[in-house]
């Protein structure tokens, strides 16, 4: 009896977190592929898409796909900005760095 009663909670659990996930994401298949984006509004409508063929008339009739890939994409631009403006941040301060300590031995031997 222990037995069911674990595998009912376990398989209760399972089913609750495919609800909340069904209910705070989509599953979007691109041409670049799966992509799994947060909505923008919760529900259960367009849980997976397949967006491959699609046109102007088909995102207007879905606008909350659209814009949930657009919250995405500018999402994932701005962390590729950020990554970036960091990596040219380190090599520049070490650009520096070895510059400043190059000119230091240099007036050190003077």
């Amino acid at each position: 009896m222990k037995k069911i009663k674990a595998f009912a909670l376990g398989l209760g659990v399972a089913v609750l977190a495919l609800a909340w996930f069904t209910f705070t994401r989509h599953v979007i298949r691109t041409p670049e592929g799966m992509r799994v984006v947060k909505r923008v509004e919760n529900g259960f409508q367009n849980s997976y898409v397949d967006v491959r063929a699609w046109g102007f008339l088909d995102y207007a009739a879905h606008p909350e796909v659209g814009k949930a890939l657009a919250v995405d994409e500018l999402e994932r631009a701005k962390a590729r900005g950020e990554a970036a403006a960091n990596e040219l941040e380190q090599k520049l301060g070490k650009a520096i760095d070895g510059s400043f300590h190059e000119l230091e031995g240099k007036f050190k031997q003077k």
